[in-house]
């Protein structure tokens, strides 16, 4: 009979630093800047033991990921609220009424994204 009970035993701690960069390019003041991103997960490519093996079902121990690069490049829709314009009228009778009509989208909701 074992010494310990199973799944007692405690993995030892570990702490795996992650960054990254990004940059917003505008390419003009009409549409939403491109975004792109570069990050590095597990920068100091540190070996960690997510579980040893031991417990019930278990029969391997495992790691945690090794050091990863990523990069991504987002280009938002625009979805803003835009004012259109349209002419209505035309020529009658030799004169031209022209007369202005502004109307508005809905605002859509982007809820979950920065």
């Amino acid at each position: 009979m074992p010494d310990f009970a199973p799944n007692d035993q405690h993995s030892t701690p570990y702490a795996v630093i992650n960054t990254g960069i990004s940059h917003d390019f505008h390419w003009s003041s009409d549409y939403k800047p491109a975004t792109v991103r570069f990050d590095v997960t597990n920068l100091f490519d540190q070996i960690y033991e997510l579980r040893d093996g031991s417990g019930i079902g278990v029969f391997a121990p495992q790691f945690g990921a090794r050091r990863g690069y990523y990069m991504a490049c987002r280009r938002s829709c625009d979805l803003r609220p835009r004012l259109a314009t349209r002419t209505l009228g035309g020529a009658v009778g030799g004169r031209s009424g022209t007369s202005m009509v502004r109307t508005a989208a809905s605002t859509v909701s982007t809820a979950g994204r920065r």
